[in-house]
């Protein structure tokens, strides 16, 4: 359970992979000489590779796995920090009333200039130019400062969560953003352990500590909280009863399962992530959900199309797409496993932040989705993102076919040649022994001038 079977014999596993935190455990169960053959053995004997012991294709597909680059970064407070200024979001001073105070202002000096050159008194201008540009610079600063009254002192938190499988402890991550109208120095800390670390700017001139009073208990001092925000990252572990994660088997319908979420509440904008890269929608409904192959999203979809997207769901949707999309400079977040992304409430973790402030906030919640198996004699529609293909030896002895790419799961290159490509697809054990009763294969190719011909062999 929660393993992936890279390789087997007569249905039983040879080798497998286990998802451990951040990484990989490979675990097998045939010794060295089920890898290997001998150098005497082989007929063809290849040259420049010293030792009498030679591995084998299965043996190469094992190691290519533990020299692959991570395919992915680490979550970080980079990719919450427009979601988190876009919380507290006093509104400033439009651009329109910008330009309709400043053209005010020119309109005015030019009317008066007109006005003083045919008077003769042109020489007031010295004085009466600075005064108006006075007068513009008080309108525009008390506008500013309206604005910033206009939204109470507040505190909003984002919370992102990666479980690690089957762990008791989950660690929580994320960033706060302090609003204050005024200067002031309330003591903040955090009161059920964990860290707690403010962003120190150019402007903080002073000398603040961080004091420990109590076991899981500290607090800055000498620290001034800024008239605006001021930003700080947290990180903490909190006990849970049952592991966070999702647990799923295969209906007629596609996948229909479970969520186990608690602490968090009020799940919503669920997200199932493959690690292909695929995105479907996931209806929640208490603690129970649902997903099939119908919502599966586009390219550069986060949410489905019935959806009205609000101001707090464009915010989820700009996290989601620096997190799983590719800009310039960064790589996307690949999921070693099919992971629920879903938003909630955020949990309490005992930060003191003071206390006429307000709160806000949300958590960002990655869920690893575990396979159950699905009923004998049930019927079940298996969703492309489980029936991952790879290319392999052929039956005629030919070796794996270039074209495929094994490790990016994608085609590589153009092909203007007849090629025959042997293709596994293997099914998850959650489904076997099983019977095929109908298959959908689906191509996207693109070609010019020339003839396509395919054909499908099943075997």
């Amino acid at each position: 359970e929660g393993v992936d079977v890279s390789h087997s014999v007569d249905g039983w596993p040879a080798a497998f992979w286990l998802k451990y935190g951040d990484g990989e455990i490979l675990f097998t169960a045939l010794e060295l000489r089920a890898w290997s053959r001998p150098r005497r053995e082989l007929s063809i004997r290849p040259r420049g590779i010293p030792g009498q012991v030679l591995d084998t294709p299965p043996l190469q597909q094992l190691a290519e796995r533990f020299f692959e680059e991570p395919q992915s970064k680490q979550w970080g407070e980079e990719d919450f920090q427009q979601y988190i200024s876009e919380q507290i979001g006093y509104q400033i001073v439009t651009k329109e009333w910008i330009i309709a105070i400043l053209g005010s202002f020119c309109g005015i000096l030019l009317l008066t200039g007109f006005w003083l050159a045919r008077v003769r008194h042109l020489e007031r201008m010295l004085w009466i130019g600075p005064l108006a540009a006075a007068c513009t610079a008080l309108v525009l600063a008390g506008m500013g400062k309206m604005s910033r009254e206009s939204v109470a002192s507040t505190v909003a938190v984002v919370q992102w969560v990666a479980p690690v499988s089957q762990s008791q402890f989950v660690p929580v991550t994320g960033l706060a953003a302090i609003y204050s109208q005024q200067a002031s120095e309330d003591m903040i800390g955090v009161q059920q352990g964990g860290v707690l670390w403010p962003q120190m700017g150019s402007s903080d001139t002073t000398t603040s500590w961080l004091v420990w009073t109590d076991h899981g208990q500290s607090q800055w001092e000498k620290l001034t909280l800024p008239e605006g925000i001021r930003q700080a990252v947290f990180h903490q572990f909190i006990p849970v009863k049952q592991p966070l994660g999702a647990r799923a088997s295969l209906t007629s319908q596609g996948l229909s399962g479970r969520v186990q979420v608690k602490p968090f509440e009020q799940i919503s904008d669920a997200l199932l992530v493959t690690p292909g890269g695929d995105r479907y929608t996931v209806r929640v409904e208490g603690d129970q959900f649902t997903s099939g192959p119908e919502d599966r999203l586009k390219e550069g979809d986060f949410f489905g199309s019935g959806l009205i997207v609000e101001d707090e769901q464009r915010r989820r949707q700009q996290v989601l797409k620096q997190l799983l999309g590719e800009g310039k400079g960064r790589k996307p977040h690949v999921f070693q496993q099919p992971t629920i992304l879903a938003w909630s409430k955020p949990v309490t973790i005992g930060l003191d932040f003071p206390q006429q402030h307000e709160r806000l906030g949300s958590a960002l919640l990655a869920l690893p989705l575990n396979l159950e198996a699905t009923p004998r004699g049930e019927e079940f529609v298996l969703p492309p993102w489980l029936c991952p293909i790879q290319t392999v030896v052929g039956k005629d002895g030919n070796r794996a076919s270039e074209l495929y790419d094994n490790k990016r799961k994608k085609w590589a290159g153009k092909n203007f040649n007849q090629r025959r490509i042997w293709l596994r697809i293997q099914l998850p054990t959650q489904v076997l022994p099983a019977a095929l009763t109908e298959l959908v294969v689906t191509m996207d190719v693109e070609f010019q001038e020339f003839d396509l011909k395919d054909h499908l062999e099943l075997c």
